[in-house]
């Protein structure tokens, strides 16, 4: 096995590595052992399938598939013999045929020189930040939203609920549902930061079977102007 190594634009380095054929040539027949017990061709049973048969017709995929392990490996002996650092994960990027073995090339790059200057006249402001009580307030006020158990309720009282609703489109001319529309079933999170402020107010107070008439491009400028009834289904507040 020989290899070069090739410095490249700023930080870069490529590492080549060539290998007889007759080096490898024992991992090659390891692969094709390896690959027997699972090929299964017609005239045998599976896993009998002559070696010289699986080389003609599974070979170039067999040793593409060890030759990158091999490759790997070949790495790894520079690595330690050359004692590399380098940055990130080395990448190989071509697998050759050579006249009587094979040739890897990786791409991988090196920690930069650099020349370390006087840092200990430097100051430095460190930025404190002191934690309010209604931080640590809402903070947990997030945990319990997250996590607490929900309940079946008949009034929303506050946003810690969860709300399936259903939308109804309608039309502007009749002021009724648009029959020819699908209505559509959402589950919603009235605490979600996405939720527009002026959709939330619209549910505070409602009960189970209550509904109100909403334009959806007053929640959001690029919606369809849409006018749209929207029926509260069920209630279930976060304990």
């Amino acid at each position: 096995m020989t290899h070069t190594i090739k410095e490249l634009e700023h930080w870069g380095r490529e590492l080549e590595i060539s290998v007889e054929r007759q080096e490898i040539q024992g991992k090659l027949n390891e692969a094709y052992l390896e690959a027997q017990p699972h090929i299964e061709l017609k005239g045998f049973r599976k896993g009998k399938a002559p070696l010289n048969l699986i080389k003609k017709l599974y070979g170039k995929s067999i040793e593409k598939d060890k030759l990158s392990d091999i490759a790997q490996e070949q790495f790894n002996i520079v690595f330690k013999e050359q004692k590399l650092s380098f940055l990130g994960e080395p990448i190989l990027t071509n697998i050759s045929n050579l006249d009587d073995g094979y040739q890897f090339k990786f791409f991988f790059e090196v920690m930069p020189d650099f020349e370390m200057k006087d840092y200990r006249a430097l100051t430095i402001d460190e930025p404190i930040h002191n934690v309010s009580e209604e931080e640590v307030q809402f903070e947990i006020d997030e945990i319990c939203n997250n996590f607490g158990e929900m309940e079946v309720t008949d009034q929303i009282l506050n946003d810690s609920v969860f709300v399936n609703i259903t939308i109804k489109k309608i039309d502007e001319e009749s002021g009724l549902p648009d029959l020819g529309k699908v209505h559509e079933t959402s589950d919603i999170y009235l605490h979600s930061p996405q939720l527009a402020p002026e959709l939330k107010r619209e549910f505070m107070n409602l009960k189970t079977g209550d509904s109100f008439n909403f334009r959806t491009a007053s929640q959001d400028p690029n919606a369809p102007k849409e006018l749209v009834n929207i029926q509260v289904n069920e209630i279930k507040k976060i304990i």
